[in-house]
């Protein structure tokens, strides 16, 4: 799924996430919504890699002990419709669904 393409592609990337990509994501979002039709599907795609991607920073840049927590809260939280962690690695999984207008 795109979703499980998109987490390998973070893992395997994982160097490169840092404050000025996600700056380069935010002025990329301004920009298409700037425009006079803009792609909402595009902005909407983006807006999700971008919270995707400074989750993965926060996570990184965390104490330990709040890693231990989010990992904690993941074996206990549940989407509604999926049954699966929220929390964790491999939370906030992004699929079509998600960018749909």
């Amino acid at each position: 799924t795109a979703g499980s393409k998109l987490e390998e592609k973070i893992v395997e990337h994982d160097a490169f996430i840092d404050a000025t990509m996600l700056t380069l994501i935010e002025n990329r979002i301004t920009t298409e919504e700037l425009q006079s039709s803009p792609d909402m599907k595009a902005v909407n795609g983006l807006k999700l890699l971008h919270k995707r991607l400074k989750k993965v920073l926060d996570r990184r840049n965390a104490t330990p002990s709040l890693r231990l927590l989010d990992d904690c809260m993941a074996l206990f939280t549940f989407s509604e419709d999926f049954a699966r962690p929220l929390g964790g690695h491999f939370y906030d999984e992004i699929d079509e669904r998600a960018v749909e207008d």
